[in-house]
């Protein structure tokens, strides 16, 4: 039986990653610089025990924190992942992100779509992709995620937490187009990576395009407030698409997304899900 280790174990993803890991009976280490019992604790993820297998969740979530914390974040993060993907001989997993792809490609983005660094967070992302692929490592550009005890930060949590209500859902933009991903078919992806220890990039997304438009509407339509308008606070000139292609994951992997966005949300609506769990 493989040793995982798994970095940043205490965040959203880490949290439940952990969890489903142990459930299925693997040998997991989850390190975090947070002091709790159930966490192996670092001060430095530099520190982090020896053991088969990484997955490298260790990274600032928050893109414009990142951003203005700016090149003493780069430097560190750089190091740290060069560091860590040696000494693990390559077997790593890299948490990335889709929003390396940009906003501009109306399609569905492939592994070999192009890619830019379009500020300080996407720019790591893509300098710690090269190192984690340079050393035989698995890069999977994960796209919007959402679950119980996701980050207040993002589009979900914001009309989630306008739920239920009444008078206008506000949102920032609710013209973007994006790909959200429920948290259990990330565990999934993730998972099946340990197993087969591919190197290279691997999407995973629900390759279902919705608009911030759609999804609000999609979640007062479940929560039975059809009745609600959407309106955009901070509208921008032109199209911005980010949507994930996934048919090379699925080929990979033999994985797919468990079930739609809409019984995804009806759920979290249901159980009164916000951004605090």
């Amino acid at each position: 039986m493989k040793t995982v280790v798994l970095t940043g174990a205490s965040g959203f993803v880490g949290r439940a990653l952990t969890l489903y890991l142990k459930y299925q009976g693997v040998n997991v280490i989850p390190v975090s610089r947070q002091r709790r019992i159930d966490l192996y604790h670092v001060d430095n993820y530099l520190d982090c025990p020896e053991g088969d297998v990484l997955i490298h969740l260790a990274e600032e979530p928050d893109r414009s924190k990142v951003n203005r914390i700016g090149e003493k974040y780069q430097k560190e993060s750089l190091e740290l992942t060069t560091v860590l993907s040696k000494r693990f001989n390559g077997q790593v997993i890299y948490a990335s992100s889709a929003v390396v792809y940009g906003d501009r490609n109306p399609f569905l983005n492939t592994e070999n779509s192009p890619v830019e660094g379009v500020d300080l967070y996407s720019v790591v992302k893509l300098k710690n992709e090269q190192v984690v692929l340079a050393n035989g490592g698995t890069v999977a550009r994960i796209s919007n995620l959402y679950g119980s005890g996701m980050s207040k930060n993002n589009v979900m949590s914001d009309i989630l937490l306008q739920i239920p209500g009444a008078g206008i859902i506000k949102v920032r933009d609710s013209r973007p187009v994006r790909d959200f991903l429920f948290i259990d078919d990330l565990l999934t992806a993730l998972s099946l990576m340990i197993i087969k220890s591919h190197n290279g990039i691997l999407n995973v997304g629900s390759a279902e395009p919705v608009s911030i438009l759609k999804l609000a509407e999609l979640i007062l339509e479940v929560a039975n407030q059809k009745d609600r308008k959407v309106m955009s606070t901070q509208s921008r000139v032109g199209d911005s698409i980010n949507t994930l292609d996934i048919s090379k994951t699925s080929k990979v992997l033999g994985w797919r997304p468990s079930s739609t966005l809409k019984q995804h949300v009806s759920k979290l609506v249901l159980y009164g899900v916000s951004a605090n769990g």
